[in-house]
């Protein structure tokens, strides 16, 4: 489920000035209705072609317009990140003199729509994913100084967790995550990784053990759950795009065939308790196949981790106002909206 954040969040890490942020032509504008003595009163509104969707950086947009267009005279009113929103429906509207907004429109289109990008997506996912835990990895997908905001998108959009601590921090958490291949690699060894993540985090963090490195997913499976007992909370299958899993006949990757493979051979050693966690290009299309496979063989997987969650959406933004009076473009008329809240 989408989470609604109200009240609004305030503290955003903004640069002292947006002009080296923003598009040139809009630099260009502000200027010359400066030198031109031209400032009427405009009203913009913003919306997605694209959805219905899950929108999210309303708060840091709505902060950007009040960092670098400060005063009374400015006026928003928004939809709550975490909101539903249908394509075409206006999401924000924001009235003011126009030498103040014309050059911040880069910034808050930008933040509107790498969040909700997020937030749908995720939103997607989780929607499929009903009853699992779904975390999100894509901090290494972004840039690192984008992954706060980001990651508080994809708990937006209803994330279990993430993966990162400053990505976490955006909502009062902390990272989640256990063992990458690279720690397999060096231990040379599945089970002697998990043991030795056992060993100095398992006081603190569940043991989930990541069974794929060498391609031995049921064997490694096997050996970690009768090495580690009790102590073992899960397993992870990451089986990349060039590999078959063990025993899959068919199909690269993590399959729904090499899942329930896994967890058929957990189940007939006595290792039931043991959890199921896959990850590898789980968009809501991939997801959606293995929920189907559950309601056909059973449940055979606990939760998911993904870094795959794009399909871009782009805000727009319009003059539809002036003066008080009905000023836009050919085709982008005003759509004013009664769900919209004003920003206090």
């Amino acid at each position: 489920m989408a989470r609604i954040i109200n009240p609004r969040r305030a503290a955003f890490a903004l640069p002292d000035g947006f002009m080296p942020f923003t598009d040139k032509y809009f630099l260009h504008s502000k200027e010359i209705l400066g030198k031109e003595g031209l400032n009427p009163r405009v009203k913009y509104q913003v919306f997605f072609q694209k959805g219905p969707g899950i929108v999210c950086g309303i708060d840091e947009a709505i902060a950007i317009i009040r960092k670098y267009a400060p005063g009374k005279e400015i006026r928003v009113r928004a939809l709550y990140d975490g909101e539903p929103y249908s394509a075409k429906e206006t999401v924000m509207e924001i009235e003011g003199p126009v030498q103040e907004l014309v050059a911040l429109e880069t910034m808050y289109l930008g933040v509107l729509s790498a969040g909700t990008t997020i937030a749908s997506a995720m939103h997607e996912i989780c929607s499929v994913a009903k009853g699992k835990e779904v975390y999100y990895f894509g901090a290494r997908h972004w840039r690192f100084d984008s992954d706060r905001e980001l990651s508080y998108a994809a708990w937006v959009g209803g994330a279990t967790g993430v993966s990162t601590d400053i990505g976490a921090s955006s909502f009062g958490g902390k990272g989640m995550g256990t063992i990458p291949h690279a720690l397999v690699l060096v231990f040379n060894d599945t089970v002697k990784t998990a043991e030795k993540f056992e060993k100095h985090f398992g006081s603190e963090s569940k043991v989930i053990a990541l069974i794929d490195t060498y391609n031995k997913e049921i064997t490694d499976s096997l050996r970690t759950a009768e090495a580690l007992g009790e102590k073992l909370y899960g397993v992870r299958i990451d089986t990349c795009w060039e590999n078959r899993g063990e025993g899959a006949k068919k199909g690269k990757g993590v399959t729904v065939e090499l899942a329930r493979k896994v967890r058929k051979a957990l189940d007939e050693k006595g290792f039931g308790h043991v959890k199921i966690f896959l990850s590898s290009g789980f968009n809501a299309k991939k997801t959606a196949e293995f929920m189907a496979a559950e309601k056909k063989y059973g449940k055979f997987f606990d939760a998911i981790g993904t870094g795959s969650v794009f399909d871009f959406r782009f805000a727009t933004s319009d003059i539809v106002e002036m003066g008080g009076k009905p000023c836009f473009k050919t085709g982008r008329p005003a759509k004013p909206s009664k769900r919209l809240h004003l920003a206090e």
